[in-house]
């Protein structure tokens, strides 16, 4: 309570993850990520399936985002990000409905597919290599082309910045 006001403890969320999901869960290092500590990083990764074949590819109920698992359960990380399938109030994707929030973002998922893979999947190395030839870098490219971050640092300054990187990586690794 004696940090409540203080502004370095305070994590910019909305209404629905600060209050309604969070609600009175006792929050630790122990138990959860500290999004200004460290984030999911490469333990955990963001994918898709496609579960429909809508005739508009970048349709969003052709996908269905999912979160992937890239450490072992043995490993403490794990239960902070995933949870120990005991206690719903341990780890970040089981608190804040990680899952299924994402699950309202398939049409960024479709969008991101659809500029990745235009009849081809080399479609975007193709503009990749255009805009470098007039002295662009991949950074920037990124920033145009898919409307985010390319780097990890970066994550905290556009919403879904993670998801984009995790799914354009799956066409077009770094």
């Amino acid at each position: 309570p004696l940090l409540g006001l203080s502004f370095y403890n305070l994590i910019p969320s909305c209404n629905y993850c600060n209050s309604n999901l969070k609600g009175a869960i006792p929050f630790n290092l122990a138990t959860h990520i500290h999004p200004y500590k460290e984030g999911f990083g490469h333990d955990a990764t963001f994918d898709y399936l496609q579960i429909a074949n809508y005739p508009q590819k970048s349709d969003p109920r052709n996908y269905q985002v999912e979160i992937i698992a890239k450490i072992n359960n043995a490993n403490p990380k794990y239960a902070r990000i995933f949870g120990n399938g005991v206690n719903p109030s341990i780890g970040n994707l089981n608190v804040f409905k990680l899952l299924e929030i994402y699950q309202g973002h398939t049409d960024v998922v479709g969008e991101l597919i659809l500029k990745m893979d235009r009849n081809s999947p080399y479609y975007a190395q193709s503009i990749y290599q255009l805009i470098t030839a007039v002295g662009a870098t991949k950074r920037e490219f990124y920033r145009y082309y898919f409307s985010n971050y390319l780097d990890d640092r970066d994550f905290n300054r556009r919403p879904l910045a993670k998801l984009t990187k995790d799914i354009v990586a799956k066409y077009m690794p770094e």
